[in-house]
């Protein structure tokens, strides 16, 4: 809530009260995984994984059924960074989202972020990163296909 905090969203409580009830609701359905490391009772890290069906600019060349996985909220607070928490925490992050048979990984990577999953096989590709995590089509085998 902070970024929204310093955004001068005027209504704090209403907002913080639905994006609650709605991430709840995303978590209760199965659409979405978290995980939250504790210090103690002290949140110190996340990351979020939101599935969903694969993006219409894969139409054929993937399943009408094949989905995909969006990582989101990841975050370490400062005195955890750069100790393996965000990467352990990508480890479970991974483990569910090949447990689901998700085509590939996008997300939206900060500077600091980047070589973290440059590390664990994340590739630049149209603005976001991607990991895929099965082979593409045999139709749709070429320089970077894997990624599409």
């Amino acid at each position: 809530m902070r970024i929204v905090k310093d955004g001068g969203i005027p209504e704090e409580a209403a907002l913080r009260a639905g994006l609650e009830a709605r991430f709840a609701r995303s978590i209760a359905s199965g659409k979405v995984a978290a995980w939250l490391c504790l210090d103690g009772s002290r949140p110190v890290a996340s990351a979020a994984l939101r599935i969903d069906p694969c993006r219409p600019g894969a139409a054929g060349r993937l399943a009408a059924a094949d989905r995909e996985g969006y990582v989101f909220s990841v975050y370490t607070a400062a005195p955890f960074r750069r100790q393996g928490v965000a990467a352990a925490l990508l480890g479970l992050l991974l483990e569910e989202a090949r447990s689901h048979g998700l085509v590939r990984l996008r997300l939206h990577p900060t500077d600091d972020s980047r070589p973290l999953y440059l590390g664990l096989g994340f590739a630049d590709f149209r603005g976001t990163m991607v990991l895929p995590l099965r082979d593409p089509p045999r139709r749709c085998l070429g320089p970077r296909s894997a990624l599409y």
